[in-house]
């Protein structure tokens, strides 16, 4: 069964220098930069950090995929990657969805487990993350993407879609599958 009413949102990373981030995924990849916002102790709780809070999220899209860029100025970015949201890396996996009670009870009949204070409402258009072309072409290339890879499961587990077998974006659709990694690189 393919369940709709749940869209990928984004992927988050917590970011130490928001300009050398931007310009890192706007001039060196190609991302668009999008909306910015300037964010404060309201989102504390959702965000897993003690106040006070000053927080700029840049959203930047290539392709459909959208990804945060979250410059934490309080409480300031430390540490390895890890599960808080204000640590360098990947900070979160989100997700819009029709009935956040519906799926919220679906997670924890699976085991997930509930945070208070975590749940926000945010009106906006969705937007498709194309992760399977992203991974396709990053195997193509040699390049490793566990976090790619694991969101891609991830998020067909949650959503009971098989999204690399139903990938209508990949280097085969393309076109692209008979290139060589140096003609990728040149297009």
């Amino acid at each position: 069964m393919i369940d709709t009413s749940i869209r990928v949102s984004h992927v988050a990373i917590a970011v130490t220098d928001l300009e050398t981030s931007l310009r890192f995924y706007a001039d060196g990849l190609g991302f668009e930069p999008g909306p910015c916002f300037e964010s404060g102790d309201e989102v504390a709780a959702v965000s897993e950090v003690e106040p006070p809070v000053r927080m700029v999220s840049q959203y930047l899209t290539k392709e459909g995929f959208r990804l945060e860029l979250m410059a934490w100025d309080s409480p300031a970015v430390h540490g390895e990657a890890s599960k808080f949201r204000n640590q360098r890396g990947l900070t979160h996996l989100s997700f819009e969805v029709d009935d956040a009670v519906a799926v919220e009870d679906r997670l924890l009949a699976l085991g997930g487990h509930r945070l208070p204070d975590a749940r926000v409402k945010v009106e906006r258009d969705p937007a498709p993350i194309s992760l399977v072309f992203l991974t396709d072409l990053a195997d193509r290339l040699d390049v490793l993407t566990p976090t790619m890879d694991a969101v891609v499961t991830i998020a067909s587990v949650v959503l009971a879609r098989d999204f690399r077998a139903q990938a209508a974006r990949t280097l085969s659709t393309l076109g692209l599958d008979g290139l060589s990694a140096e003609e990728l690189a040149a297009l």
